[in-house]
């Protein structure tokens, strides 16, 4: 079956252009790896390469680390893999390329003294404590906080609620910022517990 998908030149040679700077190679360096003159990589950035073919695809593929698909303007992602997590998790290529660098030994953490990040997402992913602990984080750097926390019900108003005088008090943004700040706190304590007790999730 023929393939009669049209591929944007001038997407082709944005994606090759910006790669080659991520990898810190100038045209020269490029013309080099892919044995054409320098002015044939020029054109080719420009999306004036109408002779753009599958090996210098390849070759530029492996240069970059990337997925042919990715130079073509096929999906965002460098990788159709990454592409598919990004759009099932909502973590950024960047994020997801952070977490595959940790769990393979690639990111420069002594592993002898620290877990795998991948294992630490997962435990707490996998735990109440944890995505309870997201929660307050994320309230913390995202939300506009004018929020209100009595038990753990968030509601409109930004007030403290003593149960035991039946008083409030109204909060500003500084007063709910270490509120939420002592909530992290708490849940650190909480899953280092769960850690070292080896909670079963």
């Amino acid at each position: 079956m023929e393939n009669n998908t049209i591929y944007d030149l001038k997407t082709i040679g944005e994606r090759i252009k910006n790669s080659r700077k991520t990898a810190k190679l100038t045209q020269e360096d490029l013309a080099n790896e892919l044995s054409v003159r320098r002015d044939r990589i020029s054109k080719m950035e420009s999306g004036k390469d109408k002779r753009l073919n599958l090996s210098h695809l390849i070759k530029l593929s492996e240069l970059f680390n990337c997925d042919i698909g990715y130079l073509l303007g096929e999906y965002d992602a460098q990788s159709a893999a990454v592409e598919k997590i990004s759009e099932i998790t909502g973590l950024s290529p960047k994020a997801i390329k952070t977490l595959r660098k940790e769990t393979t030994g690639l990111f420069p953490i002594p592993k002898n003294n620290y877990p795998d990040f991948g294992v630490v997402v997962d435990f707490l992913l996998c735990s109440e404590t944890g995505k309870q602990f997201l929660h307050h984080l994320s309230d913390y750097l995202f939300d506009d906080v004018t929020l209100r926390y009595k038990g753990n019900e968030l509601e409109e108003n930004l007030s403290l609620y003593n149960p035991n005088r039946k008083t409030e008090y109204a909060l500003n943004t500084l007063d709910i910022k270490a509120v939420l700040v002592s909530l992290i706190q708490n849940d650190l304590v909480n899953l280092k517990k769960e850690n070292e007790n080896g909670s079963d999730f």
